[in-house]
């Protein structure tokens, strides 16, 4: 077999007729564009990659300014005095070009203080002005909050309103073997 494609004359033979040189013109043009596809993509996401970074650098008059994890952290737990809440678990920061954005995982405690998405679009405009006030953060693109636990005494454990004590028969099937 490997003969055969090593051989010229079997090559000739293969693509004597248009149809067989249509065919393989097609699965080559296939072939290329799906090659052109991964080569773009890998490209792309090496471009646009958000990467998790340590530190904020702020550009100043005479350098760069670099704000660690710590600060942004401690500066967003003062903001969030405001907005009893919420409770930050972890922040993390991530910088795509120039451009840095916060993910926050908070819980979320239900006390009537209002639902969760106005608590958050409020805590989100505090953060971003207060990001901009004290550390002069122009960049800051955006703030993805991720709600892990709820708390409050309104999920306080209830039973249910409605119990269901009747089992569940199949058909030809007597209850008692359930």
């Amino acid at each position: 077999m490997a003969k055969y494609f090593t051989d010229l004359s079997a090559w000739r033979e293969l693509l004597a007729g248009d149809f067989n040189r249509g065919y393989l013109s097609g699965v080559l043009l296939v072939l290329a564009v799906v090659l052109v596809m991964l080569v773009l993509r890998l490209v792309l996401s090496f471009l646009f990659r958000n990467r998790r970074v340590r530190s904020m650098v702020v550009p100043a008059a005479d350098g760069e300014v670099m704000i660690s994890r710590n600060a942004v952290v401690a500066a967003v737990e003062s903001m969030l005095a405001d907005f009893p809440a919420l409770m930050v678990d972890s922040l993390k920061i991530y910088r795509c070009r120039r451009q840095y954005s916060l993910l926050l995982h908070c819980r979320f405690q239900v006390d009537g203080t209002g639902a969760f998405p106005d608590v958050a679009q409020k805590m989100k405009e505090a953060v971003f002005t207060g990001m901009r006030e004290r550390f002069g953060v122009e960049n800051l693109r955006k703030i993805r909050i991720v709600l892990t636990d709820l708390e409050g005494k309104d999920l306080a454990k209830t039973e249910p309103a409605v119990s269901v004590s009747m089992p569940v028969s199949t058909p030809g099937m007597p209850s008692d073997q359930l």
